[in-house]
């Protein structure tokens, strides 16, 4: 599987910028010229220089640090988000799946009317009844991905539900729970994991698009949205204060799918078919 992924130079290219993004956000403390929340009211707007790499914004404030320290802020809510929505959405697609009849029909019209709304409208909708916070905002991206983590396990269960190794356990008279938990989902874990890192990608858009409209965190967290947004009223005269957060927003989401997509190439048995 390794020599598949790394024979894919799309694949390779997105799990290297990933490993930079990753890398440099933890690494933001040590990597930061400044501190991200400090003004320096005199230094307002200053261009890109040996002293302000990536410039400053209206309070001063270094750019390339609250980039840094923004992708912490991104990088953490997307992937807490996700792994949320993998613990909602995967126990309950299983179920569905398993049991079949009026459960799967019941549950699976919950997932239906979820997914029949766009994913920001969704958002704004949870963030507005949870309230702010970096908290609810995770709690908020979860509830809007967990259905697409319950129909994929719903399917992938109902496909393996029939293999002879499901009526082995059954024969020897192995509970529900337990078949579920030690033969289903170890062997559908391989497809949510491609699903996840995909989703990833689509959590960190849905925290920037938040965070612009001023539904995120807090308005002073160097979060990228919320720089994008700040730099709108100086488009004209620092359009460094969008562009670089846009840029970064870019390439967090083009890394991450990338490697999705080079992780299904490589475990999707169907498409080598």
């Amino acid at each position: 599987m390794w020599r598949a992924f790394t024979r894919d130079r799309a694949a390779v290219g997105g799990l290297i910028l990933t490993v930079l993004i990753v890398a440099s956000a933890i690494g933001a403390p040590v990597l930061a010229p400044a501190d991200p929340l400090e003004h320096h009211l005199g230094q307002r707007l200053e261009r890109p220089s040996r002293a302000y790499f990536l410039g400053s914004d209206g309070y001063g404030r270094d750019v390339l640090s609250r980039i840094l320290w923004g992708g912490r802020a991104s990088l953490l809510v997307g992937i807490s988000s996700v792994v949320l929505a993998i613990m909602i959405g995967v126990p309950m697609g299983v179920l569905a799946g398993y049991a079949r009849g009026r459960t799967d029909a019941w549950l699976m019209r919950v997932v239906d009317v979820f997914m029949s709304f766009p994913t920001l409208i969704m958002g704004l909708v949870f963030v507005t009844v949870l309230g702010p916070g970096e908290r609810n905002l995770i709690m908020a991206i979860a509830l809007v991905l967990s259905p697409q983590f319950a129909r994929l396990a719903r399917g992938s269960t109902l496909a393996i539900c029939g293999w002879e190794f499901v009526e082995a356990a059954r024969a020897i008279g192995a509970n529900d729970v337990r078949i579920m938990a030690r033969h289903i989902l170890p062997n559908i874990l391989g497809e949510l994991m491609v699903i996840a890192s995909l989703l990833v990608a689509t959590a960190i858009r849905i925290e920037a698009n938040l965070s612009f409209i001023g539904m995120g965190g807090s308005a002073e967290a160097p979060t990228w949205g919320n720089m994008a947004r700040e730099g709108i009223q100086f488009l004209g005269t620092a359009p460094w204060l969008t562009v670089y957060p846009g840029l970064a927003i870019l390439f967090a989401v083009l890394a991450f799918n990338l490697m999705g997509d080079g992780l299904r190439d490589v475990m999707d048995p169907r498409l080598h078919a």
